[in-house]
């Protein structure tokens, strides 16, 4: 929101310090991103009055002004083309020097004396967009009378002493509706700065027959329309607003239309409830009626564009049909034009639900629609329709009504809260003087008298105050709220830094989210770099990576309410978000990329369960591209499988866990490049899958346009807390540094193709003196490639660690556990030392 100070300064006194009232009401919680200065960039250019228009001698669309700028002689004529300047005018006059904005780039230009069809002009008569007021350029900006002789100028008065003001860019939050006008915004600064509240004057002078029997309205929903209002002006005159009022909407970020348009924005900024204007003659018996909208009606909103509507969108009508979307956008049909010469006003309170689901459903965020949204009191409608019916009466020759139509099906009593003085300092851990408490919720409009009865509280009756809530601030409900209230106006700075009484309570282990935090160290520091990505994905997102028997034994949770077809489901599989991320950083110019997420995701509860869905913690990574060297140079060689497997060993050492991988078939990895983790679970053989591992098959990676080859895993957290419950959440056992050296000894095997790597390591890893025995090298032989070699056998190398906890281990030692290792690979899985001759 923005708010032009000379607007504010109307309903509150500001300080001269507009920076520190900024950093004051951010300080408040009503947040001030900026503080911009229109008018900051008008060097050179000044007020001046039009003295004498004369034709052009070479031109028949140009003419010679001459402009009264100060001084005792008028400066030569300036050539200008504008079909709406005229003698006696106040304009904008920049003279040779002055830099503006050119109208057709935007980009700002030094003004230089120029020959015009054979004419020296030494200055320019300046329009909205040269100044950067709006885009209007098509004729000059001419300043109003009043405004000119409001602000005292002169010919040669700096033009930004008239037009220029300083403006709040606000960023508020949803439930501060409040502070979405002038009015709110003045309240806010009366409570902080203790200056006293302008009066504001709403009711028309003067009223014309009365509006009974002549309109009508009736409210079919009350729960979607708690209250509408109705006002009749007569006899306007449709025609530009005053310059003043243009002058403000342009500030505030709204471009000026007409007289019967700006009067209802400029109410709706004013006092934050929006207003609308119907064409009084084109209403169909002039009978409005609130309800909802029914099957195949459709309405042709103010934006030319016909929506199909349902019964779950809240619409105004007439007896013929839909006239506007409630609380977004009028109807094109009884929009105001410049033959409307009879208003029908509307102030009304929509439910902020049903107003946000309509902005929603047609892409319509409307300003009203905004403050709909964010909930109103029923109270201002009325309010807001007097003021609108006061500006027409003295800026579009309005003849108001008497009365007004005011469908109020159930008033709503004023909230009142009870609030105990101990309360206070058992919040804020302060306690200021029973007078500063009044004084704070006095100036904010809140309604305060003591009291020293009963409040419900254990042990008895305690002094406390008894509060009634404004109208306006249907965000405060409890008795904590208040105390914020109070802690807002006097200052947060102002609270005392102090330790926490009482014990601190007792902390219930949560392993589940223990071990997240683990898996997200670990995935760092494997060299993956975290990504966080939507929990809400597609139906095709899923079925990219799941095959259908998977989405149907655990179907996918629908949103009730989606935001649109990419985002209607929660999550069963991180795999689609990591692959997005993945394309998205090579469309960026990745040459390599190593991603992981650790987050949840959602499946459907359990049999038997309560019902509930199971937020599961998983892990997945990707890892794709070119491989880079230790530089972080990419070379040419691409990342494998085997990259992306080292990524999750080492996950899964860093929890103390040795995983075993078993080929497998998955749907969205490919064929013989896919295995799975599974944890062993004690003796006996027996283990359980934690996850998988492999490439992205290629119609899955394309899904979310990756093209690269992509390797990716998935952990189950879950199944390793189940597997491993102890030892997993805690910090990692420290061991000391061995004593004694180690000694290594390379092997190549020559092994049957189908038998793992992983086994050949577990089994010489068994030996208690062998610390550890890492796979190296794994290649196909090909006949007459070694003595032993045989059709379908593969070469294994294996490098062996070995090491004794007491002693250096000799060579005799070492032969003796190399022969009883060889003799286990032999008979457990038919390896053979391969013969290097």
């Amino acid at each position: 929101m923005r708010v032009p100070l000379s607007w504010l300064g109307e309903f509150v006194p500001l300080p001269a310090d507009r920076e520190a009232l900024a950093q004051r009401l951010t300080s408040a919680g009503v947040e001030v991103t900026a503080v911009e200065r229109v008018g900051g960039d008008w060097e050179g250019v000044v007020v001046g009055r039009v003295l004498e228009v004369a034709p052009h001698p070479n031109a028949d669309r140009l003419r010679l002004v001459t402009v009264a700028v100060g001084g005792e002689e008028p400066p030569p004529p300036v050539v200008c083309g504008a079909p709406n300047v005229a003698a006696g005018q106040w304009i904008a006059f920049a003279g040779e020097g002055a830099v503006l904005a050119d109208p057709a780039t935007g980009k700002p230009r030094k003004l230089k004396k120029s020959r015009i069809r054979g004419v020296v002009s030494a200055g320019m008569v300046c329009s909205e967009a040269e100044l950067g007021l709006s885009g209007e350029h098509a004729g000059i900006l001419v300043l109003d009378d009043s405004l000119a002789a409001g602000a005292g100028a002169e010919p040669g008065t700096p033009l930004r002493e008239v037009l220029g003001d300083q403006v709040f860019v606000l960023d508020l939050t949803p439930n501060r509706a409040d502070a979405l006008s002038m009015v709110g915004l003045a309240r806010e600064v009366s409570a902080l700065t203790g200056a006293p509240l302008a009066p504001w004057p709403t009711e028309p002078e003067a009223a014309g027959p009365g509006i009974a029997g002549r309109a009508s309205a009736e409210i079919a929903d009350p729960r979607l329309c708690r209250r509408f209002t109705l006002a009749l002006i007569e006899d306007v005159e449709v025609g530009p607003s005053p310059e003043w009022m243009q002058a403000r909407l342009t500030a505030a970020g709204l471009r000026p239309i007409n007289n019967l348009v700006d009067i209802t924005n400029y109410v709706m900024l004013e006092c934050g409830q929006p207003v609308h204007a119907f064409d009084y003659d084109r209403v169909a018996e002039h009978r409005i009626i609130v309800r909802r909208a029914e099957a195949g009606e459709t309405l042709v909103t103010l934006d030319g564009k016909e929506r199909e509507l349902d019964p779950e969108r809240l619409v105004i009508a007439d007896p013929s049909g839909p006239i506007a979307l409630a609380g977004v956008m009028g109807g094109r049909d009884t929009e105001i034009t410049g033959d409307t010469r009879n208003l029908l006003l509307e102030a009304a309170n929509f439910d902020p639900v049903s107003v946000r689901r309509t902005a929603r459903r047609y892409d319509l965020f409307t300003d009203a629609a905004r403050r709909f949204a964010w909930g109103l009191p029923p109270e201002s409608a009325p309010i807001a329709s007097a003021r609108v019916c006061r500006l027409l009466e003295r800026h579009a020759g309005g003849r108001v009504a008497a009365g007004r139509v005011d469908a109020w099906p159930a008033p709503e009593p004023s909230h009142a809260i009870r609030l105990r003085r101990s309360r206070i300092p058992q919040v804020l851990g302060m306690a200021p003087s029973d007078e500063a408490v009044e004084g704070a919720l006095t100036r904010l409009g809140f309604g305060v008298e003591r009291g020293e009865g009963a409040d419900g509280a254990s042990g008895g009756a305690e002094a406390g105050l008894s509060v009634t809530v404004p109208r306006w601030r249907r965000d405060v409900r409890l008795p904590d709220d208040l105390v914020e209230e109070v802690a807002r106006v006097l200052g947060y700075d102002d609270l005392p830094a102090a330790p926490l009484a009482g014990a601190i309570p007792h902390h219930s282990p949560l392993p589940a989210r223990a071990l997240r935090e683990r898996v997200r160290d670990l995935g760092a520091a494997a060299g993956l770099s975290e990504v966080m990505t939507y929990s809400l994905v597609s139906d095709a997102d899923l079925a990219a990576v799941l095959s259908e028997d998977a989405r149907r034994a655990s179907p996918a949770l629908r949103v009730a309410n989606p935001l649109g077809e990419a985002r209607d489901s929660l999550r069963t599989s991180l795999r689609p978000g990591v692959l997005r991320a993945a394309a998205l950083n090579f469309d960026r110019g990745a040459s390599s990329v190593a991603l992981y997420e650790v987050s949840r995701v959602y499946r459907p509860g359990a049999d038997g369960g309560d019902g509930r869905p199971e937020e599961a913690e998983c892990a997945a990574a990707v890892v794709a591209g070119a491989r880079l060297d230790r530089f972080g140079h990419p070379v040419a060689e691409r990342l494998d499988f085997f990259d992306a497997k080292a990524t999750l060993e080492r996950v899964l050492a860093g929890l103390g866990l040795a995983p075993e991988f078993r080929a497998v078939e998955e749907f969205g990895y490919v064929p013989g490049r896919t295995a799975e983790a599974r944890i062993p679970l004690g003796g006996g053989g027996k283990s359980v899958r934690v996850g998988t591992i492999g490439q992205a098959a290629p119609a899955s990676a394309a899904a979310f346009g990756l093209e690269e080859e992509a390797f990716a895993w998935e952990l189950d957290l879950a199944a390793l807390l189940r597997a491993e419950p102890d030892g997993l959440t805690g910090p990692p056992a420290a061991s000391p540094l061995p004593r004694f050296p180690a000694a290594a000894e390379d092997f190549a095997f020559l092994v049957p193709e189908d038998t793992p790597a992983g086994a050949l390591a577990r089994e010489a890893e068994s030996h208690p003196l062998v610390v550890e025995a890492r796979v190296f090298d794994d290649y196909r032989l090909t006949e007459g490639q070694g003595a032993e070699a045989a059709p379908g056998s593969r070469s294994l190398g294996l490098r062996v660690l070995y090491r004794a906890p007491n002693r250096t281990l000799n060579e005799n030692d070492i032969a003796k556990v190399r022969r009883t290792i060889l003799k286990r690979l032999k008979s457990s899985l038919g390896a053979v030392v391969r013969d290097r001759a």
